[in-house]
């Protein structure tokens, strides 16, 4: 049978707004839905989740203190090590020096019957020429001073190089008497490292003979 056009009509409104009902009631679904959703769940993306944050940790007063105090430790036990090396060296590099111009002195003596001639402190001797390269001469002992050799003609009471130190070095002294104890008898009086005051200065000499 057919309805008539008011029946249909009547039909279609009911139809109509039960679709809307029913959408509406989807979408009211969807959004509880979504509502209850925890975060964690969620999936976004930052813009620079490709470039990830870099996180520094920060160190507290207590461990700022513990770092200090142990950097302190190590510096007072490392110092007087260093200091004592470093004293060392200067010591091995003098003695090396003094022994290369009293072998050469003692090659001269053996070639030429004799020493070679006396020269001023911080002068190098012309007789050493061919026996030990000037430059070495010229350069300070590594404890401080100049380099003075003592030959036929010197005032000192013996041959041998020297070294020439002001009486008011006391460092530079104590440095020598060093060498005395390690090298020698252990004092600058007797043997064969002496120091001999001669006018304003002192000389720490290496005796190869005595005059």
């Amino acid at each position: 049978m057919f309805q008539t056009g008011t029946a249909y009509a009547a039909t279609r409104t009911v139809v109509v707004r039960a679709d809307r009902i029913d959408c509406a009631r989807r979408i009211e679904d969807q959004r509880l839905s979504f509502m209850n959703l925890r975060p964690s769940s969620i999936v976004t993306r930052s813009p620079h989740a490709a470039f990830p944050r870099a996180t520094a940790a920060g160190f507290t007063l207590v461990e700022l203190v513990i770092v200090v105090l142990v950097i302190s430790i190590l510096v007072a036990v490392a110092a007087p090590r260093a200091a004592q090396i470093s004293k060392q060296a200067k010591i091995n590099a003098t003695l090396a020096e003094a022994r290369k111009y009293q072998d050469a002195a003692m090659i001269f003596l053996n070639k030429n019957g004799r020493y070679p001639n006396d020269a001023s402190h911080g002068v190098y001797p012309s007789d050493f020429i061919g026996y030990v390269p000037q430059y070495n001469f010229d350069a300070r002992p590594a404890l401080g001073g100049l380099w003075d050799w003592n030959g036929p003609g010197t005032s000192m009471p013996h041959y041998g190089i020297a070294v020439r130190i002001l009486s008011t070095d006391t460092t530079t002294i104590a440095l020598f008497q060093e060498i005395d104890n390690q090298a020698d008898d252990g004092n600058l009086a007797t043997g064969s490292i002496q120091k001999v005051v001669n006018g304003a200065g002192e000389f720490v000499q290496f005796v190869l003979e005595t005059r």
